[in-house]
């Protein structure tokens, strides 16, 4: 947050309409409620990863074993409308979730990874994890079966529209949408 608070617009947190269900009632979320850190299933997954003081080792520690973990799957293979956001023990039990899954994960397994939404090749919408290493930003993706890391550039194949943390949301660019923001009723 020290990062993103000295470089981008902090904005309200966004919460997105009918991204959960419960016996057939969706229902909105924040973003930043699907960081799961304290779940169960997410302190079952971290036991036996080896967390040191150097960030970029323990973020492809977690990163690689999130990759290996999962399967990328289409949110359309899941009985549930639209695009549809798991938390974290569900995508974990289940092992099949989409990108912002992997994300969701990424982030509750450790904290100094936070999710960006945006565009992968510049037409492909995308969420990914983001970090901090030595005053630069660096983009985390573990759609694949190893993974991605690379240093965030304005020329790198990924752009990155919203940044969200365990508590905060910040914008970079707008006039892109990832579901409909839910209002106060």
């Amino acid at each position: 947050d020290l990062y993103c608070n000295a470089k981008f617009k902090k904005i309200p947190n966004i919460a997105y309409k009918q991204k959960r269900e419960i016996r057939g009632k969706y229902y909105s979320v924040f973003l930043n409620e699907l960081i799961q850190p304290d779940s169960f299933e997410v302190l079952k997954f971290k036991r036996g990863l080896k967390i040191t003081s150097n960030i970029l080792q323990n973020v492809k520690n977690v990163g690689n074993k999130v990759a290996q973990w999962l399967t990328w799957d289409s949110d359309n293979n899941l009985d549930k409308s639209g695009d549809y956001y798991l938390v974290p023990s569900e995508s974990l039990i289940r092992r099949l979730c989409d990108c912002e899954d992997h994300s969701f994960i990424n982030a509750s397994i450790y904290e100094e990874i936070g999710i960006a939404w945006g565009f992968f090749n510049k037409n492909i919408g995308h969420a990914f994890n983001i970090f901090i290493n030595e005053n630069k930003l660096y983009i985390l993706d573990t759609v694949g079966d190893i993974a991605e890391i690379i240093e965030y550039t304005p020329t790198c194949n990924y752009e990155i529209y919203f940044i969200i943390t365990k508590k905060n949301t910040y914008e970079l660019k707008s006039g892109i949408e990832f579901g409909e923001i839910a209002g106060w009723q």
